[in-house]
């Protein structure tokens, strides 16, 4: 081997080595950045700040620039909770909710209520789904749509979607087709598309409301725009059968394609029934 081309491949390796070795020293940038942050945070912790406390707790929670640690974890969420923090009185909910050794149904929704009486709104909507299923409390169905529409009130599109159901099926209120749609249009107006294919079905068979096939795809196009694949092969279907709308295969398949784009079994199944799964 020519010497110098020798000396070069050794100088190269020299240089892949040494950097190699600094940055096993050194970190890479974002490990860096990490260890930072978890100081920072630590540092505002042990000062008192029951956000940072928080935060730590949820970085030991979810093994995020740390080693995973619930011990550590719960911690920082009760020294957090102690001065008053939400989110840390929520965690606490969920690890008394779940924890195979931590489970303790009174702790966890002591806790979920006391995050609720500070305006938490997912601890409110979780509370509403306890008593709406007896999930670690008696079953309440009245108390469930009390939660729920506190949690509605606070902006949980997933209790406007739950009270919408409690009014349009009657479950501890009085039966109210009006008011249930109102609680799905609010979900809907900030994208819960289960609010948005809830009322496509309605309109559709005219359950509750008046039938509608146009407004039926209305809600299904309104899901569709907000990447639902459920809403765009049920849209598939609507022109496959000419339902509501004049019969088109080629805008059908259109739709089903969407929805299999989207990871939508049923709409695979019907491209490849049809015979057009592997077309553009």
């Amino acid at each position: 081997m020519n010497f110098r081309i020798a000396a070069t491949l050794v100088l190269f390796a020299s240089l892949v080595t040494g950097t190699r070795a600094f940055c096993l020293r050194q970190g890479t940038g974002e490990e860096k950045e990490a260890a930072e942050k978890i100081k920072s945070l630590r540092q505002a912790a042990e000062q008192g700040n029951a956000k940072a406390m928080n935060g730590l707790g949820e970085c030991y929670l979810d093994g995020k620039s740390v080693e995973k640690d619930e011990g550590e974890a719960t911690k920082w969420f009760h020294k957090a909770a102690e001065l008053g923090n939400a989110d840390a009185m929520y965690h606490l909910g969920m690890h008394h909710f779940y924890g195979v050794e931590a489970m303790d149904a009174v702790e966890a929704i002591k806790w979920f209520h006391k995050a609720a009486d500070l305006g938490h709104v997912t601890a409110t909507y979780t509370l509403g789904r306890c008593y709406l299923r007896g999930e670690r409390v008696v079953k309440d169905v009245e108390e469930s749509v009390k939660w729920y529409r506190k949690a509605a009130e606070l902006g949980s599109t997933n209790a406007m979607y739950d009270l919408g159901l409690c009014y349009f099926k009657g479950m501890d209120v009085a039966k109210d087709i009006a008011e249930a749609c109102k609680w799905f249009e609010k979900a809907s107006d900030l994208g819960n598309t289960e609010s948005m294919l809830f009322m496509a079905g309605c309109f559709h068979d005219g359950k509750g409301v008046s039938k509608d096939k146009s407004e039926a795809m209305n809600w299904l196009r309104k899901a569709a725009e907000h990447g639902d694949n459920s809403a765009m092969f049920k849209i598939g279907q609507f022109y496959q059968d000419g339902d509501g709308v004049g019969r088109d295969e080629e805008e059908a398949v259109k739709w089903y394609r969407k929805a299999a784009e989207l990871g939508s079994g049923e709409a695979k199944a019907v491209l490849k029934k049809l015979g057009k799964e592997n077309l553009p």
